[in-house]
């Protein structure tokens, strides 16, 4: 009977110390939020080019401040440009040109195509691929 009481207290502790489980001393390491991408406002001007209205410019703005890295242009027909803004730091509701200064695009009617990729200034610099379009209308006639 000693044998099977001594068994049996064996058995209580070794259940118990299983059970208990020491707690964790590590708080869980929480992911930062992540913040919405910004959107991207697009404008477009008629440019003079060899003469007449037949080019166009392009303008962007965006609703948060962000650093632009590059955005990609995609023409209404086949082709595109990858235009680089060098790690250029823009503030929300400021305009900025997606050409070279003193150039402008051929003006082609159909939908533009605008991708953007930078990074959020701030906040917690989240990066982002913002895709956005503009439409052109045909050509007037002079």
């Amino acid at each position: 009977m000693h044998n099977k009481f001594l068994v049996t207290i064996l058995a209580t502790v070794l259940l118990f110390s299983v059970g208990c489980k020491k707690e964790s001393t590590t708080a869980p390491t929480e992911e930062p939020p992540v913040s919405a991408p910004p959107s991207f406002n697009i404008a477009s001007t008629l440019a003079n080019c060899t003469g007449t209205n037949d080019c166009i410019e392009f303008f962007a703005t965006p609703n948060k401040d962000v650093i632009l890295v590059k955005v990609v242009i995609k023409y209404p027909v086949t082709g595109s440009i990858t235009y680089n803004l060098g790690s250029s730091t823009v503030i929300s509701d400021e305009s900025i040109a997606l050409q070279a200064a003193g150039t402008a695009y051929n003006r082609i009617s159909g939908t533009w195509r605008f991708t953007f990729t930078g990074s959020l200034a701030g906040e917690d610099q989240s990066s982002f691929t913002v895709a956005t379009s503009v439409n052109v209308g045909a050509k007037l006639k002079n």
